[in-house]
């Protein structure tokens, strides 16, 4: 849940011309790896499946990658778009995951893989202080703590994030902060 809850925020945070898609393992109706990656290729044009030689996907989970976000170009042309990779972290061990998600090891999967770099990021329902979000940013790329994450859902109107969007939110956040206690 925190996973598709993420790629929405992130998404509404770049904008009305920002997607999302939940790329994580488990993925809804088992699709594969392969599958996910195809379909992110089937809406942007770009991610194409061309694995090297020695790679299996049978057995794979998700390389590290929970979601992707990308900008539609308003100018129609799908070429040059920019993707946000997205790394998300829930459990206790979330500040060991800051470098889960490698944009090289993804890209022994794809020729081509998107043309502009993609963007890391970095998401956990923990609160974290500013110096954690520095060290954070640093290590996992663009970072969206809980605190930046509600402010963000809070602030995006319901039509674009959606009503049942926030009442998930809203029980993942009352779910985070009784753990905490």
């Amino acid at each position: 849940m925190f996973e598709r809850l993420s790629a929405t925020i992130v998404a509404s945070y770049f904008g009305p011309n920002a997607r999302s898609l939940h790329v994580g393992y488990p993925r809804d109706n088992r699709v594969s790896f392969c599958g996910v990656w195809g379909y992110l290729n089937e809406l942007t044009k770009e991610w194409q499946w061309n694995p090297e030689d020695d790679l299996d996907s049978a057995n794979v989970g998700d390389e590290g990658c929970d979601f992707v976000v990308w900008l539609e170009p308003t100018d129609g042309r799908r070429i040059g778009q920019l993707f946000v990779l997205g790394q998300c972290a829930c459990g206790n061990n979330w500040r060991d995951k800051y470098n889960d998600l490698q944009v090289e090891k993804l890209r022994r999967w794809f020729h081509p893989m998107s043309i502009v770099n993609p963007v890391r990021t970095f998401t956990t329902p923990r609160h974290v202080s500013d110096e954690m979000l520095r060290e954070g940013s640093r290590e996992a790329g663009l970072f969206f703590d809980r605190a930046r994450l509600c402010l963000i859902a809070d602030s995006v109107p319901d039509a674009i994030l959606g009503v049942k969007t926030k009442e998930r939110l809203n029980t993942l956040v009352g779910i985070v902060c009784d753990d905490q206690v």
